[in-house]
């Protein structure tokens, strides 16, 4: 069996993605699955799980638990306040929605 970049795909550690004969797959931690067996016999080195690159969607989400979309349109229709706070999250959340892929 031929396996090649094996990395834990969470970070439970409870799984392990790798392309194995060619074909990327999800293996359990589990001695009783074949693959992880195989994984553990061949002495395969496992790298650490890494931590995806927030998107766009999850940059959106993080400014909506400040400031509501609704908050957000209220504002567009009587204007921004000069400073503070809520000036800097409605002026974050423009800049992300201009960005929008």
């Amino acid at each position: 069996m031929d396996i090649q970049n094996a990395t834990y795909s969470n970070i439970d550690g409870n799984s392990i993605k790798a392309i194995i004969d060619g074909i990327t797959m999800s293996v359990p931690v589990d001695s009783a699955n074949r693959h992880y067996a195989e994984i553990v016999e061949q002495e395969i080195e496992i790298a650490p799980y890494v931590e995806p690159e927030p998107t766009w969607y999850d940059l959106i989400a993080a400014t909506d638990k400040e400031m509501p979309r609704y908050m957000e349109d209220y504002l567009d229709s009587v204007g921004a306040p000069e400073s503070g706070r809520v000036k800097d999250n409605y002026d974050a959340k423009k800049i992300l929605r201009g960005q929008q892929p």
